[in-house]
């Protein structure tokens, strides 16, 4: 899954990770845009987008990046 963070970095998930991603996501639902987030990884995962990658805003980019990172800790 390809995303574009709002300062314009290209983020990619690999399919390997998507389900940790949505868990850590579903973590953070009580800030504001996680369970958006959720509901936009799910979907591309279900029906991805015509290869153009999902733009995010700067709170949503910003909740990604914790979520992702999130993987590693």
């Amino acid at each position: 899954m390809r995303l574009t963070l709002h300062d314009g970095e290209a983020l990619t998930i690999a399919a390997r990770d998507v389900s940790r991603v949505c868990q850590n996501l579903w973590r953070l639902a009580p800030r504001q845009d996680a369970v958006f987030l959720y509901g936009v990884v799910t979907a591309e995962t279900r029906s991805p987008s015509t290869g153009v990658p999902l733009e995010l805003t700067a709170p949503q980019s910003v909740m990604m990046r914790e979520a992702v990172a999130m993987l590693n800790a």
